[in-house]
């Protein structure tokens, strides 16, 4: 008895074995049964980190122990309404889409605190700065002479007044600057008197301004240059496109009949007045046609009146277009995204998703370029675009924030801080005119 006893219970063992095995191995490779579709379908996760950190999450109400920087794992595909709660702050909430065998990335989620803390970095009020850190600095004037130019060190919380090697007088104004992202170098346009001049800002460089006055025409149409490459400043003057090189101090011309251009990655991007869009190297040879049916690009521009574009590169077929009239387009459906005032757009950089922020005086919106649908009767995807945010008063400048999970404005004298895609905005300052 005592044998068929053991007999009985090994071959019980290898029938649990036989049938486990099979499971605990294609759960170790991530798959699981969906009793709905009555199939093993292949699972996949969330990672969530949060800006405080150590912030309590909920999936579909199930509170999980570990907090934030964390991993939800073995989730069936389909929608999940996530939660993210912090004690002091306000919480974060969500429906997410999980497709199989794909990680989804809530990558940083930024908590808004109840009652927000303000540390002082500088005790002065700044006239004017520029928007990007450079090695975890900022540079801003306190009023609109240049003489009065400080360095904001962000890690060490100081301010240093820069002192310029270029000789400047002391009542140069400063009446605007450009800056492209990712860049060490910041284009700055003065006055001095009566006259105007352009000053290369460096300050990298030993030489902190370089006065460009010698080589670039009093009024160019458009400016632009490839932030790896600050050295080579490309301008458009009346359909002709050159290129000043900072090193050898001399302009070579690059092409004419030219609409509009753009640098990305040391290639050139020349709409010509023919409509003909090209990709050029930096010296503007081997060119590559991108859009050669002028018909559909005098359907596209035709549409505006501009004298010149400034082309944004988003992919190497993808281009937008911002004219001096402010009107925004594209090279793909919808094409024409605003007629008139746009006032400027910024790219989100370094984030899971491709998205272009731009702002009117009274409206920011945001094209998703990640996400493009089917148009009905069309073989060309379109575009998405969203309207964000309605003005109060007046939108004079707007950043992504975060990756592209929150956007930071400047509405008349207030700086809001609102989810991109979220509640009412969160007013953040006031400042003084």
């Amino acid at each position: 008895m005592l044998l068929f006893l053991r007999k009985a219970f090994f071959y019980l063992l290898i029938a649990a074995y036989a049938v486990v095995t099979p499971y605990a191995i294609l759960y170790a490779l991530g798959y699981l049964y969906n009793p709905i579709e009555r199939e093993l379908v292949k699972t996949s996760l969330i990672s969530i980190s949060t800006v405080p950190r150590y912030a309590t999450v909920f999936v579909e109400g199930k509170k999980f122990s570990e907090r934030t920087p964390t991993v939800v794992r073995d989730l069936l595909p389909g929608q999940y309404r996530v939660r993210v709660t912090k004690k002091g702050y306000q919480f974060w909430e969500k429906e997410i889409q999980i497709d199989p065998e794909k990680a989804t990335q809530l990558e940083p989620i930024l908590l808004l605190p109840y009652r927000p803390e303000k540390e002082i970095l500088a005790d002065r009020s700044y006239f004017q700065m520029i928007p990007t850190i450079i090695d975890s600095k900022i540079y801003a004037w306190d009023r609109e002479s240049l003489d009065s130019l400080w360095k904001v060190d962000l890690f060490f919380k100081k301010e240093t007044a820069v002192v310029n090697e270029t000789p400047l007088p002391e009542e140069t104004k400063l009446l605007d600057f450009q800056y492209k992202q990712g860049s060490k170098m910041a284009l700055l346009r003065i006055r001095v008197e009566d006259k105007r001049h352009r000053l290369a800002f460096v300050p990298t460089s030993k030489k902190t301004m370089i006065d460009l006055e010698p080589w670039l025409p009093k009024s160019p149409d458009l400016i632009d240059w490839d932030p790896k490459k600050p050295n080579q400043i490309y301008f458009l003057e009346a359909g002709q496109l050159s290129r000043l090189d900072l090193r050898d101090e001399k302009v070579f011309p690059i092409a004419r009949d030219i609409l509009g251009f753009g640098v990305k990655r040391s290639r050139l991007y020349l709409l010509r007045k023919n409509y003909s869009l090209a990709e050029t190297d930096y010296a503007g040879s081997n060119e590559e046609i991108l859009l050669k049916n002028q018909e559909l690009g005098g359907k596209i521009f035709n549409q505006t009146e501009a004298q010149y574009y400034h082309i944004e590169v988003l992919e190497s077929d993808l281009l937008l277009f911002l004219s001096d009239q402010g009107a925004l387009l594209s090279n793909r459906l919808p094409y024409l995204f605003q007629q008139e005032g746009v006032r400027g757009i910024e790219r989100s950089e370094g984030t899971q998703e491709d998205k272009v922020l731009f702002w009117t005086q009274q409206q920011i919106g945001v094209i998703d370029f990640t996400h493009e649908h089917e148009k009905e009767g069309l073989s060309e995807k379109e575009l998405q675009v969203s309207r964000l945010i309605e003005s109060r008063q007046n939108i004079r400048q707007a950043f992504w924030a975060y990756g592209d999970s929150h956007i930071l404005f400047l509405d008349g004298n207030q700086i809001f801080l609102a989810e991109a895609k979220g509640p009412q905005p969160y007013f953040v300052r006031k400042i003084d005119d």
